[in-house]
């Protein structure tokens, strides 16, 4: 079952033009860690506000750094593309969670702590792919 999961996520990403094995990994664990966080939120949500908090972060980082990727894929794959139409996209997508962020904080009085560990899961999951990458390389020292 997580096979068949795994395979339509990874097909369905490179039709989304992640062409990069490396980089559809990164993008699909990202997306089974913000699946993860809103399931944990929907069975515990109703007890503790902190599992919503961290699931709005989840997502929020998710979206960023899905579209983050495809951008970048973009820039250094694609080159017959303007850049120029990206970058405003980009700058787009930075206000949107900008003001996003102050909505969530000013406004919906949304725990700090919890959104950061939320927003930093991109951080986890490049660190867990760094640390992999890693130890998988065998090189030989002079």
């Amino acid at each position: 079952m997580l096979g068949e999961l795994n395979h339509r996520l990874e097909k369905g990403l490179y039709k989304r033009g992640f062409t990069s094995s490396e980089v559809r990994r990164l993008v699909m664990a990202q997306l089974y860690v913000c699946a993860v966080s809103v399931l944990f939120a929907l069975g515990a949500g109703w007890a503790f506000a902190w599992p919503w908090h961290f699931a709005a972060g989840a997502l929020l980082s998710t979206f960023n750094f899905y579209h983050l990727a495809r951008f970048v894929q973009r820039i250094v794959y694609v080159t017959d593309r303007p850049v120029a139409k990206g970058l405003v996209r980009y700058y787009g997508r930075l206000a949107v969670t900008g003001a996003v962020l102050y909505f969530l904080i000013a406004w919906a009085h949304v725990s700090v702590a919890a959104l950061v560990a939320g927003l930093s899961t991109v951080v986890a999951i490049l660190l867990v792919w760094g640390l992999t990458r890693i130890k998988g390389q065998k090189v030989k020292e002079a």
